[in-house]
């Protein structure tokens, strides 16, 4: 434990849903995303349709999913509002697009309503975003 202190590196940590860690003054609680989760099939249709990537085995997939994902932020057109974040849906990881944290030291606070009004329209959804655990 002295090794991570002296080289500075993070400690690992294996959060649950409701836990938090005292380290030093300041206490790391588990991460809350407002996100829209992005479902794989349609991001890799996405590149597909967008020509972003053949997919022709798992690793291409892999990679048009990524390109698709990315597309989704550049369409947005907000730049850093809004970000490509990894979080637990239904007990699995999914990727997903961020649009605000609930730690408030993220500076990453809940974006007026036109922010989520864009993402709606590139995503092609009526729904509002939903808080989920950030996947660690």
């Amino acid at each position: 434990m002295d090794l991570y202190l002296t080289l500075n590196i993070p400690l690992p940590i294996t959060a649950t849903s409701r836990s938090f860690i005292q380290y030093g003054s300041a206490q790391l609680m588990d991460r809350l995303l407002l996100v829209y989760v992005l479902d794989e099939k349609w991001l890799a249709d996405r590149a597909e349709y967008l020509n972003l990537a053949v997919i022709t085995d798992p690793w291409t997939r892999f990679e048009a999913i990524q390109a698709a994902a990315n597309n989704v932020l550049l369409q947005t057109g907000l730049g850093r509002r809004v970000r490509l974040k990894v979080v637990i849906f239904q007990g699995q990881p999914r990727m997903a697009v961020g649009l605000a944290s609930s730690v408030p030291n993220d500076r990453w606070p809940m974006p007026p309503q036109h922010v989520i009004d864009s993402v709606k329209c590139v995503l092609g959804v009526h729904y509002e975003p939903m808080w989920l655990p950030e996947s660690i």
